[in-house]
Formats: C-alpha cells, sequence, structure tokens
C-alpha cells in the first residue's frame, strides 16, 4: 500500500470540458475527498480517466 506521502503526490485526471460524464464524476470525487472516502475517489477518478474523448 502507498505511503499518504506517496499517494497525495499522485496527479488525479481532470474531467474533459463539456462532458457530462466527466462532470459528474469530478462533482462525485469532490464529494468524496470531502467525505474522507477513498473508494468513492478512486472509482470516480478510474470513470474520469477511463470515459473516452477524441484526442
Amino acid at each position: 500500500m502507498a505511503s499518504p506521502a506517496t499517494h497525495a503526490a499522485r496527479l488525479e485526471p481532470v474531467p474533459h470540458p463539456g462532458c457530462g460524464t466527466c462532470s459528474a464524476a469530478g462533482t462525485a470525487r469532490a464529494h468524496a475527498h470531502m467525505a474522507g472516502n477513498p473508494a468513492d475517489v478512486t472509482r470516480a477518478t478510474e470513470a474520469i480517466r477511463r470515459h473516452p474523448h477524441e484526442r
């Protein structure tokens, strides 16, 4: 398991501008951070990371 310092150093993906799916996941992630719920933070982060966008 990563130490808190290592975990905090990881950058989270940024929701794609104008994407409703990414926006919802970003909001959910922010609420999970505020609630101290790391499992939901991870789920929302993965949803943003894996959501397809044109490059």
